[in-house]
């Protein structure tokens, strides 16, 4: 033995039956969105591998439990390996349509930049001002770097934080 304990006849069936109705929920995905788009779903390189692999899951995991002599038990560490391809293939899809969503978001003129990082473009841009004095640019700094950092809510001791007006 391999020190791997072997499954009861009925845990694998278990297994398998949850395999192929997983199998089955993403089959029937990828189906739905070729119908929706077409061919043009599968000219991205990614959503065609994706269809690929899971079409090649489905197949052996159907053959598996048709030829119950073991013959294609070997094929298991292969479906594995094609699991984790489609996961990181769908953490890049994730990605992209993050990056996709951020892009048309920004081009309907939502801003999607947090409070903080708000205030320190304003602050930036008030630093620019000409009639400053060097101890106010010397505040707004450290205010920006208070903010930046995320030290705003630290205490601060009586060396710390805005300089003194002259």
């Amino acid at each position: 033995e391999d020190g791997v304990s072997r499954l009861n006849s009925q845990q694998e069936r278990i297994i398998a039956a949850a395999d192929l109705s997983v199998l089955s929920i993403f089959l029937a995905e990828i189906l739905l969105k070729i119908f929706a788009y077409g061919s043009v779903y599968l000219a991205n390189p990614l959503h065609l591998v994706d269809a690929v692999f899971v079409a090649l899951s489905m197949a052996m995991s159907l053959l598996e439990l048709v030829m119950a002599d073991g013959f294609l038990s070997r094929f298991t560490r292969l479906r594995a390996v094609l699991r984790l391809v489609r996961i990181l293939i769908m953490f890049r899809k994730v990605r992209q349509t993050s990056n996709t969503l951020k892009a048309k978001v920004t081009g309907l003129g939502y801003n999607l930049t947090s409070p903080a990082e708000e205030v320190i473009h304003m602050l930036m841009s008030l630093q620019e001002y000409p009639r400053l004095s060097s101890v106010q640019c010397l505040d707004i700094k450290w205010a920006i770097s208070a903010i930046d950092s995320g030290r705003l809510y630290e205490p601060m001791t009586d060396g710390d934080g805005l300089q003194d007006a002259p």
